[in-house]
């Protein structure tokens, strides 16, 4: 786990976190609840700093998958971009602002990337950090809960290759428009892991 965000109060209204995890770092507060319950043998790392230090530092570098769920596209396409030089799978996870929509996409060596599926999000990343999630409302917690369930079945499908037919799934709570799964093919324009001309 990697983060340098300290929990604050709006925190607890989206979280299981109570009032005394207040002030302490996240990844630190997350890793004493779950050492909790994991399983005998589970290995937690805590990471307290910026997902860029996490990668200079080289505690990924041994990882089996790593989970983005982060709230800004130069943060997506830093990681897309790292885990792809290291080989390691990636499962990338982004909610949107209306607390509406959330999105899912597995990055796996050889296949393709998240920048095949947002070239100019990939683009533009490098040019303007933007958030684009975690409005502080109780709200999020619903699109939230659902994305990272097929996050888990997605890390389940890289760590035990049980079946998983797409790459890529964009829901929307609401219902007005239909779920999108897909399974992207790599682009061979795409800025990360395109064939030059």
């Amino acid at each position: 786990m990697c983060d340098h965000d300290i929990v604050d109060i709006t925190n607890l209204n989206r979280t299981f976190w109570r009032h005394d995890a207040v002030g302490e770092f996240k990844v630190t507060q997350a890793m004493k609840e779950l050492a909790a319950i994991a399983p005998e043998q589970t290995e937690i790392r805590a990471f307290i700093g910026r997902l860029e230090e996490a990668f200079e530092s080289g505690v990924i570098n041994n990882a089996t998958v790593c989970v983005v769920g982060i709230d800004n596209d130069a943060g997506r396409a830093f990681a897309a971009r790292e885990l792809r030089r290291r080989n390691i799978p990636g499962v990338f996870y982004a909610l949107s602002k209306d607390t509406f929509t959330y999105e899912v996409f597995v990055q796996e060596p050889g296949k393709s990337c998240w920048a095949c599926a947002h070239p100019d999000r990939y683009r533009a990343a490098f040019e303007e950090s933007k958030q684009t999630a975690c409005p502080k409302v109780p709200s999020i917690a619903d699109p939230c809960l659902i994305a990272v369930g097929f996050c888990c079945y997605a890390i389940d499908s890289l760590v035990m290759n049980r079946p998983r037919s797409w790459n890529f799934r964009l829901g929307y709570l609401h219902g007005e428009i239909p779920e999108s799964s897909l399974q992207l093919p790599r682009r061979p324009d795409c800025p990360l892991c395109g064939v030059p001309a």
